[in-house]
């Protein structure tokens, strides 16, 4: 009534997840209270990822390792907050890269080996390409990006080199220990080379050796009998791409 004089407060405190308020009444008469709660998300999750070499900050920390990080950090209004962080890492590693030369017939081959947990890796090739290896590649600089999880890219640039179109050894030993013991010219595996004629001549000029087709090799003999340890001469007539190409050699007879 009008007799009476009152004044209020309010008392603000918190607990674990939630803030809560009394209002106090004074009066002539007594006083009295009544609270409030009001619940309060001290928590947070983060959920995210990042790619290989890459690291997520929070708190003051680097993470880069897949996992759960939890963290209390204080608000901009100075209260603690509980976060939670679930980081996955995309990862990708190239292992190995395999390079093989150009003879001059588009023999050059680029083979990666990697390792990812991402079940989409796209290959994105200079030269237009989308698989994961090249092949008859011509020698020269090649260069992929590869994207991977979540906008992941790695970048790498290969170099084909320019290898020989055939080699010639220049010595054998046909001592039957299964170790070079036969002459016969080399070539890259699956080049379109035919060996036209193979000829060994002695030093006198005099052919003691002569074959063709893929099985053209020396075994080191003349006549069914071991020919001498000597520098002998070797005449090779090659098919490829449709022309003749004739080259000329020496190989050493070791015993």
């Amino acid at each position: 009534n009008g007799s009476e004089a009152s004044s209020t407060e309010w008392v603000l405190g918190s607990q674990a997840d939630y803030f809560y308020a009394e209002y106090f009444v004074f009066g002539l008469n007594g006083s009295g209270s009544f609270g409030a709660r009001v619940d309060y998300d001290f928590s947070e999750t983060i959920d995210t990822s990042i790619c290989t070499g890459q690291v997520f900050e929070l708190g003051g920390e680097e993470y880069a390792a897949s996992g759960v990080y939890l963290d209390t950090l204080t608000t901009a209004e100075g209260c603690p907050q509980e976060v939670q962080l679930d980081l996955a890492v995309h990862e990708f590693t190239l292992v190995s890269s395999a390079i093989l030369p150009d003879n001059g017939l588009l023999t050059g081959a680029i083979e990666l080996e990697i390792e990812t947990n991402s079940p989409d890796v796209l290959f994105n090739w200079s030269t237009g390409a989308t698989t994961e290896d090249l092949s008859n590649l011509s020698a020269g600089s090649y260069a992929v990006t590869v994207t991977y999880g979540e906008d992941c890219v790695e970048e790498y640039t290969f170099l084909v080199p320019a290898g020989p179109l055939y080699e010639l050894p220049n010595a054998f030993s046909p001592d039957g220990d299964g170790n070079n013991d036969v002459f016969r010219p080399l070539f890259p595996e699956g080049a379109p080379i035919e060996v036209l004629s193979l000829q060994i001549f002695s030093r006198w000029g005099e052919l003691v050796y002569e074959g063709a087709g893929p099985e053209a090799a020396w075994d080191g003999r003349y006549k069914g009998q071991p020919a001498a340890a000597d520098v002998y001469l070797c005449r090779l007539v090659l098919q490829l791409q449709g022309e003749q190409l004739i080259i000329h050699g020496e190989v050493s007879l070791l015993l």
